[in-house]
């Protein structure tokens, strides 16, 4: 390491801290540091070097270590971002044994102390920070220049916030780069800025005008001179500046005055030790070094300029040879400047890796097997020495979750079919939005009036357990919910159709405390106020019921309260009563509220500085609340212990054994950002100004530096849909270029085409698993598995009826459950195997209705067998159960198809509704349950719709159970009535016999699942004695077509539950062939269908 030092100084032994296996190191190297002597002159001191872990060494061994005169003076460490004082504060705890006395501040807060310090309490901005100037803008805008009307012509609030908020923000930059602009302005002076000054000139004006306060020039105006008054101040005794990487004009003066006083210590972090000041003007194109700085220097260009004449220099970098790889040598050509002509890039090189991946899941994907195979290959890595950084933290943490939150807590992975290892991680940076779904649904409810109350939305809100449960509800109870909102009919709107969320909660009330088909009114109906009572409901219900009604009726009140404008305390008031309201507060959301609370707070407190007395909208509102809200981050995953994911931000580029960035996509970074077409810095730039491209290009050079071991980086290489081939960020093909330009391959190739690795568009690639692969491996045992199935060519899984369920069949068979396994074999089996197809977990309907079909008809045909002589009222029932579209639509298609149910309607209504208690044993088993619609003349089944094959094997099963039961004094027949057609089921001689296979059956597909497919079975049997040429081969061709389908009607084998069970190999082979002779002919032997008009 080489030191130059400027100014006093005395030489003392300095101690560099590095970080190995979790453990602390010293290692000594010579110093030559300043004394800060309190009786010497107080200048500007700059340390400034290419290693930030040396300058946190400057800090602790040069500064820290000298006791300030007075002891419980706390140390003003000024830091450019809060992740930056975290770490600081570990290296000075590791050095001292304690990190105590010392704030960490940002410079905005730093320098608002400061103004309170000197220039007294009253010195405050007032009506001129960012949030009171927008709102003040906001209610300048209602009249707005001639220059602007057009596009405020609409008169929306959301717009014209939206356009005050962007005027402020300019107007703020103004005031840090452009203050001369302004107090021309203020003096009635045009700058000559072009068409936009002038109604730029006119509203700063008017602003101006109101104030009782300064603005922030003018205060820092005033602090510098203040500080050039050698009156005596309260000031501490020595400021420092650790990592800033740029400082606007006015605050660089303000430290420059600060410094008379006293000791400013500024601690920068520098990529080079040469000067480069004039770089653009000298590289030379075959040095990669020059390249990067030349490409990505241009802020720290800016900034090293503007300390150019500063008092007091020390520079350390460390000009040690590097190792031998790519990474070492890339970061050492930036420090030197120097090219030591064309290397050679070993075949193992993997300091510096660029990975292009189809999509920002394989990205993720990708980088977890990479960093598996650097821990398999370093046992002393340990995950808190490595960072992830991406340049958006909320895009990418839904993935980062999904792949490094499913993994095996152990360190194996190579058990078939594991995930993968486990790695602990934390994520920072999330937007307060991102990082709580209760901040989230705070403005979902101030949302609400722009929606239609759609129920899926609205549901959303009942997902929170804070809000839910000041209703009295619970997540368990939100499936339920769900399908009584859709039973009901709920679709959206508050109010005035059928589908709306009163009439919905009307129905549900009624079906708590209306027994269905009970009448009331003079209309012989069961219906009450025009509305259908749900049914299924009793008052077992009550309480989930009325908590969803109590919903609805508080969100019609909070509607009508968002609909009054008010001044801004008043909002901060009414919405912090909402929030205690609508939120019952547990220990779990007790920080979330609280930063709500804070937030309305806050609200308050911008409304009294800006002194606004006019009533504000709700939409105005949203919208800030929304961006204070974003604007809050959840840091708290920084620097925690694992593997850190976090933001691509200024200073958050800490030195990590290895450093991986994700998104590295084309036009995602550096970001694409057009400035305000009214921004006058934009058209009439200075020395100094922000430019976030520069920004960026520097924070990516940051990075660069940041890694010691090894830098990893990720892009969208090609496109997910059609393999297209993608291009990079502008940085990473920089960065190929300056590679290309110092480094080959053994065989001469470019070294891109080394450093570059293009991966698959799926993670079970066989290449991922192949030995000796040139691509990275995988440590996944899933897609593992997945590869090997994918290798065997045309094979197929092993279907889940393969499987073989251990325990004893029971003895005693419930008849619900063995007409349940009747009616859906393949669905009773799943549900064996815990595997279900919830009806919760569709999606509730949103859309008005149009048309009526599939469940809606069914429910229909329901209503209209319950009319007994009214067939005509099928309308009022359809709409006051919502099953029908509303209004003359509705009524006109109840009209047309009460014809057509009528002779369905004419058959139902002679069926009886009593039950008979049936017990039986049967070959030693005993079976138990009810058989409903019995009379004389045996069973009467109502099917609402078509005769199903399900349907038809339910019947002649409850058949052989009424005629094994033998009841006196009734026939033991069976009529299943459906819409078309009605089947008639003789009682067979010996009904026992034949209810003893299928419960043979019943007991046996409780260890493995028969090929007892409705559909195909009765194709077949009838394919054996049906129609032109009955056989085998007739009914094998039969049942095969049931099972493909074809246009106008699905295979049984792409039902769901089928599907999932026979993963589409059609099990119609022998076993298939003697269930249906066995069982499925006799049937068809005592069936008969007609049509039911016959």
């Amino acid at each position: 390491m080489t030191a130059t030092d400027g100014g006093t100084h005395r030489a003392i032994k300095g101690r560099m801290l590095t970080r190995r296996a979790r453990e602390w190191r010293i290692e000594r190297l010579p110093l030559h540091l300043p004394t800060f002597d309190r009786f010497l002159p107080a200048v500007l001191h700059l340390y400034q070097s290419n290693r930030l872990d040396t300058l946190a060494t400057l800090l602790n061994e040069g500064i820290l270590v000298q006791t300030p005169a007075d002891p419980y003076t706390r140390e003003q460490v000024i830091v450019q971002a809060r992740g930056m004082g975290r770490w600081l504060g570990l290296r000075i705890a590791a050095r001292f044994g304690i990190c105590a006395n010392i704030d960490f501040p940002l410079p905005a807060t730093f320098l608002w102390q400061l103004i309170e310090t000197v220039l007294g309490p009253q010195a405050r901005l007032g009506p001129f920070g960012a949030d009171a100037l927008a709102w003040r803008l906001h209610g300048l805008l209602e009249q707005p220049p001639a220059a602007l009307a057009a596009y405020l012509q609409d008169g929306s609030e959301r717009r014209r916030w939206r356009l005050a908020s962007r005027i402020a923000d300019t107007f703020d930059q103004y005031l840090v780069y452009r203050p001369d602009w302004l107090e021309s302005w203020e003096a009635g002076q045009s700058c000559r800025l072009g068409g936009d000054e002038a109604w730029q000139m006119a509203l700063w004006r008017m602003l101006a005008a109101e104030r009782d306060s300064a603005h922030r020039a003018d205060l820092m105006h005033r602090l510098i001179v203040r500080l050039q008054d050698p009156a005596p101040l309260p000031l501490p005794e020595r400021i420092v500046l650790f990592g800033i990487a740029s400082l606007p004009p006015l605050l660089m003066e303000v430290l420059q005055a600060l410094a008379k006083r006293i000791d400013v210590a500024l601690f920068a972090l520098n990529p080079c030790a040469a000067p480069w000041g004039d770089l653009d003007r000298r590289i030379d194109s075959r040095a990669p070094g020059e390249r990067l700085l030349a490409a990505w220097g241009g802020q720290g260009r800016a900034f090293f300029d503007e300390l150019a004449g500063v008092d007091d220099l020390h520079s350390l970098f460390d000009e040690t040879p590097p190792p031998a790889n790519l990474l070492a040598e890339l970061q050492y050509d930036v420090l030197s400047l120097t090219s030591a002509g064309t290397r050679v890039l070993l075949p193992d090189d993997d300091s510096l890796v660029i990975h292009a991946c189809h999509g920002p899941m394989r990205q993720v994907e990708t980088l977890k097997d990479a960093l598996l195979a650097r821990f398999a290959a370093d046992p002393g890595l340990q995950p808190d020495e490595v960072v992830v950084l991406c340049p958006n933290m909320d895009d990418f943490a839904p993935y980062v979750d999904a792949v490094f939150g499913q993994s095996e807590p152990t360190a194996g992975g190579g058990r078939a079919g594991a995930a993968s290892p486990h790695l602990p991680y934390a994520i920072a940076d999330k937007s307060g939005l991102a990082a709580s779904p209760l901040l989230a649904g705070f403005l979902a409810l101030l949302r609400l009036p722009d929606g239609n109350w759609e129920a899926d939305s609205l549901m959303a809100l009942l997902e929170l357990p804070a809000l839910a449960a000041g209703f009295g509800l619970l997540e368990e109870d939100l499936p339920q919910l769900q399908e009584w909102i859709t039973q009901a009919g709920i679709r959206r709107g508050q109010a005035g159709d059928a589908f709306s969320w009163q009439a919905g909660i009307g129905r549900l009330l009624l079906g708590v405390t209306m027994p269905t088909g009970e009448q009331a009114g003079n209309t012989g109906l069961p219906l009450f106020a025009d509305l259908h009572p749900s049914a299924d409901l009793d008052l077992r219900f009550a309480a989930r019921v009325a908590g969803l009604s109590r919903f609805s009726r508080t969100l019609a009140e909070w509607q009508n309260a968002l609909a009054r404008p008010r001044p801004l305390p008043n909002w901060a008031v009414d919405l912090a009563g909402w929030l205690q309201r609508w939120f019952v507060e547990s220990e779990a959301d007790r920080v979330t509220l609280e930063t709500l609370r804070q937030c309305l707070i806050k609200l308050g407190e911008v409304g009294e500085r800006s002194g606004m007395l006019q009533a504000v909208g709700r939409a105005a509102i949203l919208e800030w609340l929304s961006a204070a809200l974003e604007a809050g981050s959840g840091a708290g995953g920084f620097l925690t212990g694992g593997v850190t994911f976090a933001q691509l931000m200024p200073m958050r580029n800490l030195p990590f054994r290895v450093v991986a960035v994700l998104g590295l996509d084309d036009g995602a970074y550096p970001r694409e950002s057009q400035p305000d077409g009214f921004d006058l810095i934009a058209r009439h730039p200075r020395r100094g100004d922000r430019a976030r491209a520069l920004d960026e290009r520097w924070l990516f050079l940051e990075t660069v530096l940041a890694a010691r071991e090894q830098l990893l980086l990720f892009y969208t290489g090609r496109d997910a849909r059609n393999d297209a081939e993608l291009p990079p960020s502008t940085v990473i093909a920089d960065l190929l270029d300056a590679v290309d330009c110092g480094w080959h391959c053994l065989d001469s190739q470019a070294a891109s085409r080394q450093i570059l690795r293009r991966h698959s568009l799926q993670p079970f690639s066989a290449e991922r698993f192949r030995p000796g692969s040139s691509g990275l491996a995988s440590f996944d045992g899933r897609w593992a598995a997945i590869a090997r199935l994918a290798g065997r060519g045309d094979a197929l899984p092993a279907p889940l009826a393969a499987a073989r369920l251990p325990g004893e069949a029971p003895r005693e068979i419930e008849l619900a459950d063995l007409l349940a396994f009747v009616r859906n074999p393949a669905g009773w089996f799943l549900r064996r195997l815990g595997i279900r197809f919830d009806r919760g977990s569709f999606e509730l309907a949103k859309r008005e209705m149009f048309t009526v079909a599939g469940a809606e008809e069914r429910e229909l045909l329901q209503l209209a067998g319950a009319l007994a002589d009214q067939p005509h009222a099928l309308a009022a029932l359809g709409q006051g159960a919502a099953r029908l579209p509303d209004g003359p639509g509705g009524q006109a298609w109840a009209a047309r198809q009460a014809v057509r149910f009528a002779p369905a309607v004419s058959a139902w209504r002679g069926l009886s509704t009593a039950d008979l208690a049936v017990s039986l044993r049967v070959d030693g088993l005993q079976l138990s349950g009810v058989l409903r619609g019995v009379d004389a003349a045996g069973l009467g089944l109502r099917q609402a719709g078509k005769l199903r094959e399900s349907d038809r094997l339910a019947a002649w099963l409850q058949t052989l159970v009424l005629g094994a039961a033998k009841p006196a004094n009734m026939a033991h027949d069976c009529r299943l009535i459906g819409l078309d057609e009605i089947a008639h089921y003789r009682a067979p001689e010996r009904p026992a016999e034949l209810l003893a296979d299928w419960l043979a059956l019943y007991r046996a597909a409780h260890a493995s699942p028969p090929p007892l497919l409705p559909r195909c079975g009765l194709a077949y049997a009838d394919g054996l004695s049906k129609g032109r040429n009955p056989g085998p081969d007739k009914a094998a061709q039969a049942a095969l077509a049931a099972w493909q389908g074809n246009d106008r009607q699905t295979g049984e084998g792409d039902f769901d539950q089928v599907r999932a069970l026979w993963r589409g190999q059609a099990p119609l082979g022998e076993d298939f062939v003697a269930l249906c002779e066995q069982l499925l002919q006799p049937m068809l032997a005592h069936e008969r269908i007609g049509n039911i008009k016959a």
